[in-house]
């Protein structure tokens, strides 16, 4: 990793939201629709942290079905982020977020687990 690469992945770290979703990552896999219910994010300023997190090298994602599932990228920064996970264990939203993580199902959320509504007869 050079320097440029370094000074681009702690700028991006440097962001709350941006931590906050690395850490939820680090204890969990996770689709959009979950981090957004999970982080109480909206879905496009989601969106916009995790392509900043894609582009410093620190969060890969892959289609996963219906779903684009994000997880920490292997690497340099990985240690680098469970360190912060564990350092930042004791905060409190940082606890309330786990447990709102693990709650989320991407079936319910992203509504792809449910049944289609048929239209209304004669419709």
């Amino acid at each position: 990793m050079n320097d440029h690469d370094a000074v681009q992945m702690l700028k991006a770290l440097g962001d709350g939201n941006r931590l906050r979703i690395m850490r939820a990552l680090a204890a969990k896999r996770a689709c959009v629709c979950e981090l957004a219910h999970a982080l109480d994010l909206n879905q496009p300023n989601l969106s916009r942290h995790l392509r900043v997190l894609e582009n410093a090298g620190l969060v890969i994602s892959r289609r996963e079905g219906a779903w684009t599932e994000y997880r920490l990228a292997p690497g340099a920064a990985a240690p680098l982020v469970r360190w912060l996970a564990r350092a930042t264990h004791d905060d409190e939203q940082g606890r309330a977020d786990a447990v709102a993580l693990a709650r989320a199902d991407r079936r319910r959320l992203c509504g792809t687990g449910l049944p289609k509504k048929r239209p209304p007869r004669g419709a």
